[in-house]
């Protein structure tokens, strides 16, 4: 991780497949939602570039404290492990209460578990993450089906913007529906 001044972004990344062959967000925001929860950050802002990803949080004991960077794609394997040393295998059990006051009850690295499913089974590209006091808002990309693409009458373009706006009942929801598919062949 490092700190920068400015990355640009990009718009419409095709989907990309890690080294397995599955889609990337599953392997990719889970580490870097460990990493600021070990900063004990809030009101995150967290946008994929071409690069990795460019984060910018508040600590919740000093929100007048800012901190920022960029998460490489190459870095994340490593931050993937030594978040699992510091984690020493405590798994959150399926019953466990939310840990945290506002709106991510479990942390970023549930939210962005959570996430990542949800991103990776609709295929989305150019994700950003924005939380505020109340709402975290999620926007991406997808890509639209190629028989839409190929309707002779209109001119279709091949990604449309797609955003949700979470709050913490829709975040818990989230939360509880991808733990339920802890064990299970299709879920790692």
């Amino acid at each position: 991780m490092r700190e920068v001044g400015h990355v640009p972004l990009t718009e419409g990344l095709p989907v990309v497949k890690d080294e397995r062959n599955e889609p990337k967000y599953r392997h990719l925001l889970r580490p870097i939602g460990a990493y600021l929860d070990t900063l004990n950050a809030s009101n995150l802002l967290l946008a994929e570039s071409e690069e990795g990803f460019i984060w910018r949080c508040s600590s919740r004991a000093n929100p007048a404290n800012i901190r920022f960077g960029v998460i490489g794609v190459e870095e994340i394997a490593h931050l993937a492990e030594a978040m699992k040393r510091h984690r020493l295998g405590r798994v959150p059990d399926l019953y466990d209460e939310p840990a945290v006051e506002g709106v991510c009850p479990y942390g970023y690295e549930e939210l962005l578990r959570a996430l990542s499913f949800k991103l990776d089974k609709e295929a989305a590209t150019s994700v950003m993450v924005i939380e505020d006091d109340d709402l975290i808002l999620v926007q991406f990309t997808l890509q639209v089906p190629t028989y839409v693409q190929m309707e002779p009458v209109r001119m279709v373009m091949p990604h449309y913007f797609h955003e949700d706006l979470l709050g913490r009942a829709e975040i818990e929801a989230l939360v509880k529906q991808t733990r339920e598919f802890r064990g299970t062949r299709f879920y790692r």
